[in-house]
């Protein structure tokens, strides 16, 4: 792999993937972050595979970078409460949302119009996974692509959402509280 060997670097793939999905699940708490994570930590050995020749121990090294990936997403989860800890007051006191967040159907009016903003496929992964409870291998089937497809999709799905909340303003508050586990 050091040498650029791809084959190489699909057999270390998939002799760690699993693996490190399951720390990233651990610290995470979240299994759509831990695959977006994994993703990343294989990114970075691919960039720096130069330097696995000097690297004693390559399981050790591998999960060092995943823990390192973990810690860092916390830190930024970290900071991103703070900030919405700073926030909060000041939108609930200018917020015409003031006495009740949201009826459930003004929310399923504001996940409907952000559902509308992505792409038709994502759209039905979302649907069938988040509101229909299909697992990823149903959801497969269902529509007929690769479960890997519907894993694509449903993390670019929940990325896009969490980009049109945070984009809504003052909607912040409500978006925050209805999907904090994906913040």
């Amino acid at each position: 792999m050091a040498e650029g060997d791809e084959a190489a670097f699909t057999f270390i793939f998939n002799q760690y993937q699993g693996k490190l999905y399951s720390v990233g699940v651990d610290i995470t708490h979240s299994p759509e972050i831990a695959e977006e994570i994994v993703q990343d930590v294989f990114l970075k050995l691919w960039l720096k595979k130069e330097k696995l020749s000097l690297v004693e121990s390559f399981s050790g090294y591998l999960f060092i970078i995943m823990r390192n990936e973990a810690l860092d997403w916390l830190v930024k989860q970290a900071r991103r409460r703070r900030l919405l800890s700073r926030i909060v007051p000041e939108k609930i006191a200018t917020s015409p949302l003031t006495d009740e967040f949201m009826t459930e159907q003004e929310f399923v009016d504001l996940l409907q119009k952000a559902l509308n903003q992505l792409p038709r496929q994502q759209q039905e992964v979302f649907r069938l996974i988040r509101q229909e409870g299909f697992s990823r291998d149903q959801a497969a089937r269902a529509l007929k692509i690769d479960p890997n497809t519907v894993k694509t999709h449903m993390s670019r799905a929940v990325k896009a959402l969490r980009a049109w909340y945070l984009v809504q303003g003052e909607l912040l508050v409500t978006a925050y509280f209805i999907f904090r586990d994906f913040f």
